[in-house]
């Protein structure tokens, strides 16, 4: 690649976001995004069955959404709630309120949004090490790492 012809152009967020004030009942772990089996959405169902204590929110839709209704409901799952697709400032209201936020992913993500936005708005994000999830966050420090599939890291 001819480096005078390429710019690299970084993923980012706005900062002058409308976003409502700071938030103080940060009470649930939130997953956000495309609800699909590469994205690892299992992780998060399988610790809420785990924690039933704990509430879980679940932003998103895609092609595994209705398969997750079912499970939930066939699995008295009582302490998740399927919030569906949310608009950008919504969204980012319900990350500021998030406890945690957690990015199960099982692919190679490049530079995910959803960790992005998480960090910039004050919300810890536990995340798989795969592709440039680790480079994002710091574990043990603002959130942490564990390998896909390892589900338990969450509880």
């Amino acid at each position: 690649i001819d480096r005078n012809k390429a710019i690299t152009i970084y993923n980012f967020v706005n900062k002058k976001e409308n976003i409502n004030g700071p938030s103080y009942n940060k009470s649930y772990v939130l997953y956000f995004g495309r609800l699909s089996y590469e994205k690892g959405r299992n992780d998060v169902i399988k610790a809420a069955e785990l924690l039933p204590k704990i509430n879980f929110k679940i932003c998103g839709s895609g092609p595994l959404e209705k398969q997750l209704k079912i499970y939930i409901q066939k699995n008295d799952i009582n302490n998740v709630d399927l919030l569906g697709y949310k608009s950008k400032n919504e969204l980012l209201n319900i990350i500021k309120s998030a406890y945690v936020s957690v990015i199960p992913s099982l692919w190679y993500e490049n530079c995910p949004m959803s960790v992005i936005e998480s960090k910039c708005l004050g919300t810890p994000v536990i995340g798989t090490f795969m592709g440039g999830i680790p480079e994002l966050i710091r574990d043990g420090i603002d959130g942490y790492l564990y390998k896909p599939t390892d589900y338990r890291i969450l509880l």
